[in-house]
């Protein structure tokens, strides 16, 4: 935390909490295009720059008089165009369809016929670095109105919930219902919804207007773009039974004649079927397979844990359904081939399966090294119907050893398989086939990186601008991560020291892709002749998917690609390789960046982005990383006395959650076992965030720390950090308790409540109890408070 010295010396007033933002309804809608070559003079003073922070604002002197300005910037902004809201217009149908098939995880080929619309610390002998500089009350006050400063506006105006006190209940506070009022556009949605939204709508646009160059080859992006043009025909057209010719010619190769079955088929093993089907399609619907290195100095080893269950997808998505419409679902599914008979008790049986193997997936609580996770494969409990020498040999012939991220799945499974029967099993693949067999993300995994970075729009030159300036945020966030780590209270000097080096030595690997287009596709190098028409679609697609499942299973350095990342790239997220000291972040946590400002990474998206790129960090140097030195070899450098300090830390915040969520009801089960690693690296992301944000303000050129945002004069520089931080969790409101979607995060271990991640940190920063002048005793400023850093 801050010392005293670092800490707000001229506070605002304590008056009632309730009335921080003081609003002023803008007249004039703000352009959320900042397209250069689009974008109107703002005025007659107003300047065309390029894109550097150098000359982003405009400064209009308030001498703290922050309520005024705002009737001068609606008449300079008069000229602007009117806000469409976004570039795709509601009469292009088509690209949203195209989005869907771009990201959606269960529709698709199954859309149209299956839905229906705390420790003290001690010293280290460190010395300390300066506590940063403590803020001034600024002479003036200057309304910013740089393209990222009208963004913010137009995002947080009217959204905030005046009837709620920012002390009483943050979340609450900022994540009002008007978040996801029906008639706001997607833009205008929380981060974690607009993000996604926007990237995936980039991408669907770039594939469909992609015209290939006149070369010698079809590459990738051509197939990418075909396949996608062609799902759009088949789904605005009417469907016949000829339609499925090649589905049923697919499912005969993979041994699934007669699906559904009604009765165990004969002389059919599941153990065959499976292991093709996840060898040519990657489908994984039993156990999840993926290669990664164990060590930087070592070839690829396959992963094993828990599926991706199709059911959790359809309960997250589907939030007004139940199991009866997700049964119905398969059911429905069961009629694209054409049977007659009555599926419903072989549907029920298939969802019995799923929850079954939903219920066996809960991870263990306690952290395992990867070394004591490497096993032979010969010592794995067979698995029933399912014997594992036969089939992870078949997957990547020649290995003996495996790494089982979740053992206790693994040994549970073995019960599963043995009590269900062999025709439930089959159509359970089947059922994923057809669920799952139209992903573009899943053709070419690491080719629809490039393809997202293509879809910007930028030259050669601007992207390499791009990455320059992420690669800036980067070296700042280390600096902040490595004063951080340098006084974690639960490591000795020596701990701390090695700590500070894996965090200096982080590779960070910001969207990926960055190799030329003609090594990407080389690495897609295809001579197979496809040519995705309506009658052709689906066999062209399946013969790619196990060509490129085929290059997977074969990864080797210099041929690796699709299996670098294993995270989306289409949401907001990070991958750390402890291994290889890597940190990857998608595209997702930046999609939104790309349209407030063209190069440069404002300061005010410095919460949105940041704390990822933390989080990862943090595993580098917790209970996780504390197995691998710095090296990237197997080396335990916490003592266990550290170990110890870090439990009591880690017990004093889960205590919390758990009081927390108790207020809304009972669980069989501890709700924080899954989320306790998870839970801990987004608690220590917030301070380091703060201080990023603090750093990017005061850099040259920056915004500074007296800036206002047009209509929200009383919003101070602090306090938008601090909405933004709320802003990227929000998630729809339940009128009382927790909402359908964050029980079913918590029953299927996906994340906790959106109102806690957001609460529980904040309320025990000494740094937002003085941003909002939170009394002592209050909810988000409690008389005890846990300590991290």
């Amino acid at each position: 935390m801050p010392s005293a010295k670092g800490r707000r010396e001229s506070r605002v007033d304590r008056k009632s909490p309730k009335a921080v933002l003081k609003r002023i309804r803008p007249q004039q809608s703000v352009s959320f295009d900042d397209s250069r070559s689009e974008r109107s003079p703002r005025s007659k003073d107003s300047t065309d720059t390029d894109d550097s922070s150098s000359s982003e604002y405009e400064i209009v002197e308030l001498y703290n008089n922050d309520s005024g300005g705002y009737d001068d910037f609606v008449d300079e902004v008069g000229e602007e165009k009117t806000a469409t809201g976004t570039e795709y217009p509601p009469s292009q149908a088509y690209m949203i369809i195209a989005a869907v098939m771009v990201a959606s995880a269960f529709l698709g080929v199954l859309m149209k016929f299956a839905f229906t619309p705390g420790h003290a610390g001690h010293s280290h002998g460190l010395r300390k670095p300066p506590p940063a500089p403590a803020p001034r009350r600024p002479a003036f006050t200057y309304e910013c109105r740089t393209d990222a400063c009208l963004w913010q506006s137009r995002l947080v105006y009217d959204k905030i919930n005046q009837s709620l006190g920012p002390c009483e209940d943050f979340y609450g506070y900022v994540c009002s219902n008007r978040w996801y009022n029906p008639e706001l556009e997607v833009q205008n949605r929380p981060y974690v919804v607009s993000g996604p939204g926007l990237l995936i709508l980039d991408i669907a646009k770039f594939l469909i207007q992609y015209r290939p160059k006149d070369e010698p080859k079809v590459n990738f992006i051509t197939h990418a773009s075909s396949m996608l043009k062609n799902c759009i025909q088949v789904r605005t057209g009417n469907a016949s039974d000829a339609d499925w010719k090649d589905l049923k010619k697919l499912f005969d190769m993979y041994s699934l004649t007669n699906w559904p079955f009604m009765t165990d088929p004969p002389s059919t093993k599941f153990q065959d079927v499976l292991k093709v089907v996840d060898k040519t399609l990657r489908l994984l619907p039993v156990v999840h397979v993926t290669l990664r290195k164990r060590f930087e100095n070592e070839g690829y080893m396959m992963h094993l844990e828990e599926p991706r269950l199709t059911m959790v997808r359809h309960q997250i998505t589907f939030l007004e359904e139940g199991f009866q419409e997700y049964k119905n679902c398969i059911k429905r599914a069961f009629a694209l081939l054409g049977s007659k008979a009555d599926t419903d008790h072989i549907a029920e049986d298939v969802l019995e399966l799923e929850r079954k193997l939903d219920e066996a997936s809960t991870p263990g609580k306690r952290f395992v090294s990867v070394l004591n996770s490497t096993v032979s494969i010969v010592n794995l409990k067979r698995a029933g119907k399912l014997e594992w020498d036969a089939y992870l040999t078949y997957l990547q012939p020649g290995s003996d050893k495996v790494i089982v991220l979740n053992m206790a799945y693994i040994n549970k499974l073995s019960a599963i398989l043995t009590s269900t029967a062999l025709s439930t099993l089959l159509n359970y693949v089947g059922f994923r086939i057809v669920a799952c067999i139209h992903l573009v993300e899943r053709l070419y995994p690491y080719g629809i990186r490039k393809i997202a970075r293509a879809a910007m729009g930028k030259t050669a030159m601007e992207q390499v601008a791009y990455d320059h300036n992420l690669d800036k945020l980067v070296g700042s966030v280390k600096g902040v991560m490595s004063q951080a780590v340098a006084r974690a209270p639960w490591l000795t000097q020596a701990e701390a020291d090695v700590a500070t080096q894996k965090i200096e030595s982080l590779e960070v690997d910001f969207i990926g892709a960055k190799e030329h287009m003609d090594a990407i596709a080389r690495y897609y190098d295809s001579n197979l002749k496809v040519q995705f028409t309506i009658e052709s679609a689906m066999r062209d697609y399946t013969t790619l998917v196990n060509e490129t499942a085929s290059r997977y299973w074969r990864s080797k350095d210099n041929a690796d690609y699709d299996a670098r990342y294993h995270v989306t790239s289409l949401r907001p997220g990070f991958e750390y390789n402890a291994g290889k000291n890597v940190l990857h972040i998608p595209f997702g946590v930046v999609a939104v960046q790309n349209r407030v400002a063209q190069s440069s990474v404002p300061a005010i998206l410095v919460p949105y982005i940041v704390p990822y790129l933390v989080q990862g960090m943090y595993e580098a140097i917790d209970v996780r990383g504390a197995t691998i030195n710095v090296r990237g070899m197997p080396e335990t450098w916490w003592s266990s006395e550290s170990l110890v300090r870090y439990r009591q830390q880690q017990k004093c915040f889960t205590q919390d959650y758990i009081e927390n969520i108790q207020r809304f009801g009972t669980f069989q089960e501890s709700p924080m076992a899954p989320f306790l690693r998870s839970s801990m690296a987004e608690i220590a992301s917030v301070q380091p965030t703060f201080e990023a944000y603090v750093r990017a303000l005061v850099a040259p050129h920056s915004m500074q720390r007296n800036f206002r945002i047009p209509g929200l004069p009383d919003l101070t520089p602090e306090m938008l950090f601090f909405v933004n931080f709320a802003v990227s969790h929000c998630d729809p409101i339940a009128t009382r308790g927790l909402s359908i979607l964050d029980r079913r995060q918590i029953k299927y271990r996906i994340a906790l409540p959106s109102s806690l991640r957001v609460n529980i940190p904040l309320r025990h920063l000494d740094t937002f109890a003085e941003t909002f002048s939170c009394a002592k005793g209050t909810h988000m400023n409690p008389g005890y408070k846990c300590r991290l850093w």
